[in-house]
């Protein structure tokens, strides 16, 4: 039988590109992973962008944190477009994204519409900023 990985938590660790290359690897190659925790890791857009690109064929992801770190726009879109996978299963989503927040505050329902659209049926919990 083969040893089965479902929950990997790394935090307040400063992952270095070869490092992070080496755990989108895995993380691809996984079918078992039900919980992922990357936190207070420092992971830029593009750090953020590889590892969701390496869940894309993840079917057993329920749950996601990705609280303090650097994500912005792009990292949040690669997030998003992963979300619309049919065969994304996530159930809970936890991300820092002072730019998301801010428009959900601002733009009143509409902004709130369009996350609750995308995110139907996912717990997002925005970390508060102060």
């Amino acid at each position: 039988a083969k040893d089965r990985l479902e929950k990997l938590s790394i935090s307040n660790a400063l992952l270095q590109e070869g490092a992070l290359e080496q755990l989108a690897g895995a993380l691809h190659e996984n079918n078992s992973l039900q919980d992922l925790a990357l936190v207070n890791c420092a992971l830029t857009d593009e750090q953020v962008e590889r590892v969701v690109q390496s869940l894309h064929r993840h079917a057993s992801l329920t749950t996601l944190r990705l609280y303090g770190n650097q994500c912005q726009e792009r990292g949040l879109h690669s997030i998003v477009s992963w979300l619309s996978q049919p065969d994304c299963i996530l159930q809970s989503l936890q991300i820092s994204h002072q730019n998301l927040r801010r428009r959900l505050v601002g733009a009143g329902n509409n902004a709130r519409t369009s996350i609750e659209h995308i995110t139907t049926g996912i717990q997002l919990k925005l970390e508060h900023f102060a």
